[in-house]
Parts: structure tokens; sequence; C-alpha cells
């Protein structure tokens, strides 16, 4: 007993400085007040601190007091059968204010969720937009990059064939060159055999050096003479041309055929400048 008259001493000094001060916020203590005397058994009184409790939560708007005490009010006025309407009023009350906090609450919830769910899409979507530029960027470097080797490799056809060309006309060119060097050194070398010329034998040499090489294979002590009259064999000149260049009969021209037949072993059916010309592949013609 004495501990509730501590509490109720508490609770008065609580109250009256709340009043002192002007403060609005009463309910709490005579919320207390009213859980105070039902631990007293009052009833009654509980139920009196609770409606003004009630009535101080409804004017402030604190919709959670509010419900608390319509439920206690509710439970206490349950016991008589006189209050009977009224604790069902306080019901209905408390269900209201209940169905429409728990309205709120779905609201505030749904809210949150569909924050929650609005920040993942624009976090999707902007990996998505990432994702696709990433991509895209990918594709269009693989396009370019595509674009740049086909085009690097038709500049390089290009170049090469050009190249090609140059060198097939460089090519030509220099075979006509040579071409045309044989065939002055060709007309020089009949031009000096025709005048009997000291200088035809070493420009023979000169132009034909495989033929000059076989037959010196075939003879290595061979002297120029018979050297020179091969040569003029191997340039298909007749026995008639061979003894007016070298001043000498044709029947002198004949016997020295005759005698190179027997030394190189050519058979008499056997064409005796063939022969000759037959021994090598090589020189200017």
């Amino acid at each position: 007993m004495k501990r509730f008259d501590e509490a109720t001493e508490q609770l008065e000094k609580s109250l009256k400085v709340a009043e002192m001060s002007n403060s609005h916020f009463l309910f709490y203590p005579l919320q207390v007040y009213g859980d105070l005397e039902m631990e007293r058994g009052d009833t009654s009184k509980a139920i009196s601190y609770y409606n003004r409790a009630l009535r101080n939560s409804i004017d402030l708007n604190i919709d959670h007091q509010t419900m608390d005490l319509h439920k206690k009010i509710s439970y206490l006025l349950l016991y008589d059968e006189a209050t009977i309407s009224e604790a069902k009023h306080h019901l209905k009350r408390y269900n209201a204010i209940s169905d429409s906090l728990e309205r709120h609450n779905k609201m505030v919830s749904d809210l949150i969720l569909s924050g929650i769910v609005k920040k993942k899409e624009i976090a999707l979507s902007k990996k998505t937009s990432l994702f696709v530029y990433i991509v895209g960027g990918l594709i269009i470097l693989s396009i370019l990059l595509v674009v740049f080797l086909i085009l690097r490799n038709r500049i390089h056809k290009r170049r090469l064939t050009r190249k090609n060309i140059l060198i097939e006309s460089t090519a030509g060119k220099i075979e006509l060159l040579e071409e045309e060097l044989e065939n002055n050194l060709f007309e020089e070398i009949i031009e000096l055999a025709k005048s009997n010329s000291p200088e035809f034998l070493p420009l023979f040499e000169k132009g034909y050096p495989e033929f000059v090489t076989a037959m010196r294979d075939l003879n290595p002590t061979i002297r120029s003479s018979e050297l020179y009259f091969c040569a003029l064999a191997y340039l298909n000149f007749s026995t008639k041309d061979i003894s007016e260049f070298t001043f000498v009969t044709i029947r002198a021209v004949q016997v020295r055929r005759n005698r190179l037949r027997k030394k190189y072993d050519i058979p008499s059916e056997v064409d005796f400048n063939e022969w000759f010309r037959g021994i090598t592949n090589g020189g200017v013609v």
C-alpha cells in the first residue's frame, strides 16, 4: 500500500509540473494514474483517468495512444451490463483507428517498398544502359576494326599490285635492254668475224663463255686458231663464208672441217655446224 502511495505522490508532482508549464501532453501521467488505480482495484477511477487521458490524446491527434486508451476503456466497461453499449463504442473506435493505422502503415510500407523497388529499377536501368553502351561501343569498335583491316588490306593489295607492275615493267625494260645489248654484241661479233678482226675471238669469248669452256674441256690444249675456226662454225657460217672471211680457198676450209671431224669424232651424217652448236645451250643466241 505504501508503494502505491509513493507512486501516487510522484504522479501528482509530475502532473502539477506539467500543468504549471502549460504542457499539453497530459495523457501519459493521466494514463499512468489509471493504471495505478487498476492495480488498486478502483475501476471507476481508472476509467475516469483513462477518459481524461483519451480526450487529451484526441486533442493532440496521437492515434496510437488514442487507440490504446479506447481498448483499455472498452475492456473495463465490458464487465458492467450498464456500460456494454459504451464499451462497444470504444471498441469500435479502437478498431477504426487500428484499421486506419494499419492502412497508413501499409501505405508507408508500400511507399518505402515502392521507393526501394524504384531505386533498384533505376540502378538496374543504369546498369542495363551501361551494358548497352559497352556492348554498343564494342560492336562499333569491332565494325571500325573490320573496316580498318579491310581498307588496310585493300591498300596493301593496291600497293603490291603497283609494285608488281613496276617490277614487271622494270624487269621488262631490263630484259629489253639485255636483248638489245645481246643483239648489239651479236652484231658486233658478226661484223668482227666478217672483217677477220683479231678482236673477234676475245669478244666471242665474252659473248659465249660456255661454248669456249666446253671446247677447252674437250681439248685443254686447243689453239686460238682452232678455237677461232670452231667459233665461226658455232655461229653457223658456211664453208664459203669462212673462206671469204679468212681469205683461204673453199677446199682449205673443207679440209680443215674434215680434220676436226676426225679429231672430235663427229659422225659424217651429223651437220658440222650443228654439232658445235649442240655441245652447249649457252651464249648470246
